[in-house]
């Protein structure tokens, strides 16, 4: 075999993981530290998810601590660098194929880059609704949270339009789980008293985020 530092191999070796299973010959070993191909890692994000759950699938797929994850998705440099308010919501979600070692950074701004390649042309009418792009999605994410059968959305949609033109609350329990930071069992009425910045039940208007 030929030592890596003749071939000068040894000066230009990027760390990570490589997949070296099978039969794998010298040459293709070689080629495969030279171009650092690394392993593919799949990070899937679901609809609906809220952004700690994207945190989780990220730090997850990418083996990495989940705080310094959601360190990033909380950056506000990065976050402005993409023109954006906050992240919560335009986090594409989609199965995404990453190498190994990717920097959170870097899913979190193909995320997003996604999300505004793909809905961007829906927002073009958005100031014709009363709403601006933001409370539009705030509004779309509580629909979805309501029901997920899509022909009951436009009544629940209705519903909550209306609320919003009579200045009233809301009243949405989707709201209030995600103050409370998700719940995996029913919504508890005395929670509905629980004051956050997202109970609907206490506050007027859309959350915040």
């Amino acid at each position: 075999t030929v030592p890596a530092e003749w071939i000068g191999l040894d000066l230009k070796l990027t760390p990570g993981r490589y997949d070296f299973t099978g039969t794998v010959s010298l040459l293709s070993v070689i080629h495969k530290l030279e171009m650092a191909d690394f392993v593919r890692v799949k990070i899937t994000v679901y609809e609906g998810a809220p952004i700690w759950k994207v945190a989780g699938a990220i730090a997850r797929s990418l083996e990495i601590d989940s705080a310094s994850v959601w360190s990033v998705l909380h950056d506000s440099s990065l976050i402005a660098s993409l023109d954006l308010p906050y992240l919560e919501g335009h986090l594409y979600p989609s199965t995404y194929i990453v190498p190994w070692g990717t920097p959170p950074e870097l899913v979190v701004r193909e995320m997003v880059a996604t999300f505004k390649s793909l809905t961007d042309s829906i927002f073009v009418n958005a100031d014709m609704t009363g709403l601006n792009r933001y409370d539009l999605l705030k509004l779309a994410s509580i629909i979805q949270a309501e029901t997920r059968v899509e022909t009951e959305q436009p009544q629940v949609s209705s519903v909550y339009r209306n609320r919003l033109k009579l200045r009233m609350r809301l009243d949405a329990d989707p709201t209030v789980i995600y103050g409370l930071g998700g719940l995996s069992r029913p919504l508890l009425r005395a929670e509905l008293k629980t004051a956050t910045p997202f109970n609907t039940y206490m506050r007027y208007g859309l959350p915040p985020i």
